[in-house]
């Protein structure tokens, strides 16, 4: 068996060897692209051996140059006035990196050439008289003044020692073009003999772009600034020259280097293997140079055309030295990608091109070198097979990272030293695929010994997930049963746990159980219709970024037999909704009592650090609530908590709050508001003997029930948050019917209920609060402070005993209140019956008087 897989796993060793030799002969670009990062860090690693004397200097077209003397193409004769300075200044040699292939547009010249031949043809109609000859002398004048190219042209010629830049398009040519001998280009050219066959084909171009030819002529040479025409090489190796119809054109870079030394062109030998003249030889890659970079941008000293203009006479800067004039803005210049700078100017990556030369200074890649690399691939695969193939995973890992380091020390150990680049890439993702393929096959061995324990595992997360659905662990019941093969019972196990999701309001969860079921198993039961209607309902939801999460409501769907619970209850249908959450009808299975069901969320509002606290402060109030035992104090029969629901199970009570009868539309009558609010103080002053204070009462919190009765509602929750801080800063519940005490922080007692009922009073008489504000500082301002409108005023039916029963309730000291709320309803019990004993009496007198 060993020996089996000791086969296989070399079989895998060779086929990969062979698969990234194969890669590395044909250039993979993706592995190239990342060879080159590699490169680029070996490059920067590797500063010029010594600074030396510089022999380069940069005169540079700047931003500042094109503020200044305005935007490109400037008047060639500024170019011809720098020629002229950079001579006077002692520069050996004059590198121009701008391509002037047409003559200037003058139209002024034009005007003027014209001008002097008219008066020329008047002058010999007229008998050749002398007065128009200093005439056309003057014209002739200012006619060559105005002829840039002619200035630029002699300026070349008279310095002598201008190298014009050449530039080709790649491509081969059909037919060969045979130029006369004394060509220019043919001067500027390698001879054809000196270069090998195979080159010409690689470097050849099919169009030419030159300098006009008076300019061509008057120049001391020429030379290409192509770049490479491989695009991975762009920045990184020079091209040595370009074939044009049987013309080898070298470089710039190479042209002025070679003027610079006293060598020719016609000396230069131009072989598969490298360049040649004399007894000097540059290894090359088919033509090509990989230029050894004397650091990023700015490694050579740069100097504004526009201050060189302006100064003329600069000290010893230029003098013997090779100067280049080129575009060094983002606009205007070519800037390049290179190892050691993403963004080079054209006419810095010349420089560098030159000082290599010259210097002898490059990096090299032998011949010999792709066949190093395709041995290392095979001995890294071969001792992978003997050494990684034993180890487990982590020793593994270790040792084939401590092999790429090394391979990694070894490339940039050649390339300082010895100018001699390493491709690491192809070896070390050779080394990479076999680590990963070992790996996984350890991981599908391991896999098959796991296979021989599946069953019992299988039971295991079975009997596991059935017990964390039992407890309501839901999210732990499906990461177990997951592990189990979907067979049909397990698809009735999971189908379960999706209606229990459903029960929890977990409308997605639910249906992420219903897709993992028909993904897994197939189609099953009633889910092609249920999950669309599930899909539904989760749309429906009041669900928006602007909303809070306590408006978010129970999904309810009369499409689903499954109806939501809280808690063991089951939701029936929505209630109403408060300010501290929503109210449902449910279901109470044990004893199949209809029940409120009141859903609060604290989480909402309140710190993370204060949530426990108003959590037990509420269940605290809640079981005193729900000791109170009187016929107008609603019934709570349970609380409790569901995931992010508090809640509260109440009794179902039939009928309305008082919310409705507020309105000025809706008004009852003053005789049947006596009867409620003095209900409502006998229900109060129960709690106050019980110990609870309300601290909440206002007409949302009363209701009328059917038979004409009211019940008290929300007793406890009031208190549980009111010495709480919400994350808003805001103050739960309406303030419109806080008392005085209660907004300036002080000791509440029953007497602040007394208040707050007294405000509903008002309301109920009048359709109208007793206490506005703008603002809540204003309306604050108006509970504490303000004398409450007449309510007789507002409505003229509030007769004067009941302004007075309002107005001691609403006092502003608390001491001046009704002491107790039965005292309260005993005013108002009283008020009642004499209202009755009037109306009765009334009544009498009418029958009396009909008999």
């Amino acid at each position: 068996m060993k020996d089996s897989a000791a086969r296989i796993q070399l079989i895998i060793v060779a086929v990969v060897s062979i698969f990234y030799i194969s890669l590395s002969s044909q250039a993979f670009w993706p592995l190239e692209f990342l060879e080159n990062i590699i490169y680029s860090a070996e490059m920067r690693l590797n500063p010029p051996h010594s600074s030396g004397e510089n022999r380069i200097a940069i005169v540079n077209i700047d931003e500042k140059s094109l503020e200044q003397l305005g935007p490109w193409p400037w008047p060639r004769r500024l170019i011809a006035e720098m020629i002229h300075i950079l001579r006077a200044n002692g520069a050996k040699l004059i590198g121009l990196d701008l391509v002037f292939s047409e003559k200037e547009q003058n139209q002024g010249l034009e005007e003027i050439k014209t001008l002097h031949a008219q008066i020329f043809d008047r002058q010999e109609k007229d008998g050749g008289k002398k007065s128009y000859a200093w005439i056309l002398e003057r014209l002739k004048q200012i006619e060559m003044d105005l002829d840039n190219d002619r200035r630029l042209s002699e300026t070349v010629r008279e310095c002598g020692n201008i190298i014009l830049p050449v530039v080709g398009k790649f491509g081969p040519y059909e037919a060969e073009l045979v130029m006369p001998r004394d060509s220019f280009l043919e001067q500027s050219s390698i001879k054809p003999d000196l270069v090998d066959k195979g080159l010409e084909k690689h470097m050849a171009v099919n169009q030419l772009l030159t300098p006009f030819p008076e300019l061509s002529q008057n120049s001391r040479g020429l030379g290409h600034i192509n770049l490479s025409p491989e695009k991975m090489r762009t920045g990184q190796a020079h091209l040595v020259f370009i074939s044009y119809r049987g013309h080898f054109i070298p470089s710039m870079p190479v042209r002025l280097a070679l003027e610079y030394l006293g060598r020719y062109p016609q000396q230069v030998r131009i072989m598969n293997e490298g360049i040649q003249f004399n007894d000097q030889v540059i290894p090359t890659s088919k033509g090509e140079i990989f230029i050894k970079f004397k650091g990023g941008r700015r490694s050579f000293p740069y100097y504004s055309f526009v201050d060189i203009l302006k100064v003329k006479k600069v000290p010893a800067v230029f003098e013997g030295k090779i100067v280049l004039i080129g575009f060094t803005n983002e606009e205007n210049g070519s800037s390049i990608r290179t190892p050691v700078d993403p963004k080079m100017p054209r006419v810095e990556l010349t420089a560098n091109a030159i000082e290599g030369f010259m210097n002898r200074r490059y990096v090299k890649r032998p011949e010999s070198i792709i066949y190093i690399e395709a041995i290392l691939i095979l001995l890294v695969g071969f001792s992978s097979w003997l050494f990684l193939s034993r180890l487990d995973f982590f020793p593994r890992a270790v040792l084939t990272g401590a092999f790429l380091l090394v391979l990694f020390l070894v490339s940039v150990i050649l390339f300082i030293t010895m100018d001699i680049w390493l491709k690491t890439i192809y070896v070390a993702s050779s080394l990479l695929t076999i680590f990963f393929l070992f790996s996984l096959g350890d991981v599908i061995e391991r896999g098959k010994s796991l296979m021989l324990t599946s069953k019992e595992s299988i039971e295991t997360n079975r009997m596991l997930g059935l017990s964390f659905q039992s407890q309501g662990l839901l999210d732990l019941a499906f990461e177990k049963f997951r592990k189990c093969p979907l067979n049909d019972a397990m698809k009735d196990v999971v189908y379960n746990l999706g209606l229990d999701f459903e029960r929890k309001r977990m409308i997605n969860k639910a249906v992420s159980v219903y897709e993992y079921i028909l993904q897994q198993g197939g189609d099953f039961r009633d889910l092609a219709e249920r999950i669309p209607k599930l899909r539904k309902l989760a749309e429906e939801l009041p669900l928006t970024t602007h909303r809070r999460k306590r408006e978010e409501k129970i999904a309810l769907s009369d499409e689903l037999e499954t109806k939501p619970t809280v808690g063991r209850y089951e939701i029936l249908g929505e209630l109403g909704q408060g300010a501290m959450g929503i109210v449902y009808k449910a279901r109470d299975p044990k004893i199949n009592r209809l029940v409120a069901i009141k859903t609060i969320r604290f989480s909402d509002d309140f710190e993370k650090e204060r949530l426990m606290e108003v959590k037990e402060r509420f269940f605290k109030e809640a079981e005193l609530a729900g000791k109170l035992s009187h016929p107008s104090i609603i019934a709570i029969y349970d609380v409790g908590e569901d995931y992010d629901l508090t809640y509260m199970a109440m009794e179902l009570l039939e009928g309305q709050d008082l919310e409705n009868f507020c309105q000025k539309k809706n008004l009852l009558g003053i005789r049947k508001i006596l009867d409620i609010i003095a209900e409502a103080a006998e229900a109060l002053d129960y709690a106050h003997s019980q110990g609870v204070i309300h601290r909440d009462v206002k007409p949302g919190n009363i209701m009328l029930l059917k038979d004409g009765h009211v019940k008290v509602t929300d007793f406890g929750i009031a208190k549980a948050v009111s010495s709480t801080q919400t994350k808003s800063g805001i103050i739960l519940g309406t303030p419109n019917y806080m008392s005085p005490e209660q907004i300036n922080g002080k000791r509440i007692d029953g007497r602040s209920d007394i208040f707050s009922l007294g405000v509903v009073f008002y309301h109920l008489a009048t359709g109208q609060l007793p206490f506005r504000g703008r603002t809540l500082t204003d309306l604050f301002y108006q509970i504490t402070q303000a004398r409450h409108p007449s309510p007789r005023e507002i409505n003229p039916n509030v007769i004067k005993p009941v302004e007075q029963i309002i107005d001691r309730a609403l006092e502003k000291n608390p001491d001046k209140r009704f002491e107790r709320a039965t005292e309260f309803a005993r005013y108002l019990r009283a008020l009642g019956e004499r209202i009755d004993k009037i109306k009765a009496k009334i009544e009498e007198e009418k029958k009396r008087k009909t008999w």
